[in-house]
């Protein structure tokens, strides 16, 4: 662990491979790492060592419950929550150190999140979920995004999930994330709840991780469950206050109408392409 780093790494895993032990190794020189293995069947936890701290839970807490469960053991001024399926520089806990002490204004940072073809992931520079947005999303059209031309630092409404660097003493104000949420839109609420506080978010271009997106295979349909009950809670909890009354009912309908009609045609896609 480095001798002088202010953050704690958490990395919540569910068969997630070789790719967390060799991120594991990235981080090892540079920070405390805290990883919550979410009862994987892979084997993948059995495999790791080195200095880092392993939460085995014999059950799949789901992503939000499992950050709070390691960060009960965080006592650092910050915290990074990594995906496992990541890859990361050797000097990346130091740059963002560095960017929270320039900028002490604002409680979370994003990174630039790149492809493994060293393409810029949509989701860096993605907003915060709107009515109008989730009736696109709801007929199968991408969600928005912001101009990736500004400048590093600046502030915005979202990052990428996959990288989120923030003070602990703010998360633990927010009482960490919602644990409604089992898979996706977790981040998303925690965004939107820190600028409801009238705090800021900042991407830090400068700064890039790369990441592998997961998602097809045959877990494809308890992940996309998932996300759209947790697309459906977000509106509740966020959007749904500011929608007359007919929208309130007809969007989760919506919602779990993509979840009917287009998961099982990705179903089919994914058989062809194999």
């Amino acid at each position: 662990m480095a001798a002088c780093s202010r953050t704690t790494v958490v990395v919540v895993a569910h068969n997630a491979g070789s790719d967390l032990a060799k991120l594991l190794r990235q981080l090892a020189p540079q920070a405390h790492c805290i990883v919550v293995d979410n009862a994987s069947t892979d084997g993948s936890a059995e495999r790791l060592n080195g200095d880092f701290e392993l939460i085995a839970s014999p059950v799949n807490l789901g992503f939000g419950r499992a950050c709070n469960k390691a960060f009960e053991r965080v006592d650092t001024e910050f915290v990074l929550f990594l995906n496992p399926d990541t890859s990361v520089a050797s000097n990346l806990v130091d740059q963002l150190e560095t960017a929270a002490d320039q900028q002490p204004g604002v409680a979370l940072f994003g990174c630039r999140v790149l492809n493994s073809d060293g393409s810029v992931q949509a989701a860096t520079y993605r907003t915060l979920p709107t009515v109008a947005g989730g009736v696109r999303q709801a007929v199968g059209a991408r969600p928005a995004t912001i101009d990736a031309s500004g400048k590093s630092g600046r502030s915005v409404s979202a990052v990428n999930g996959a990288a989120m660097f923030m003070r602990s003493r703010q998360f633990a104000d927010l009482g960490g994330f919602d644990e409604g949420f089992f898979l996706h839109c977790e981040d998303l609420d925690l965004f939107a709840r820190l600028q409801q506080r009238g705090q800021q978010l900042a991407v830090l271009d400068h700064i890039a991780i790369s990441h592998i997106k997961g998602g097809s295979g045959r877990h494809r349909w308890f992940v996309e469950f998932h996300k759209h009950r947790s697309m459906v809670r977000y509106f509740k909890k966020h959007l749904a206050k500011d929608c007359w009354w007919l929208a309130r009912r007809l969007m989760p309908i919506a919602i779990w109408t993509r979840f009917v009609l287009f998961v099982p045609l990705w179903w089919v896609v994914e058989l062809f392409r194999r």
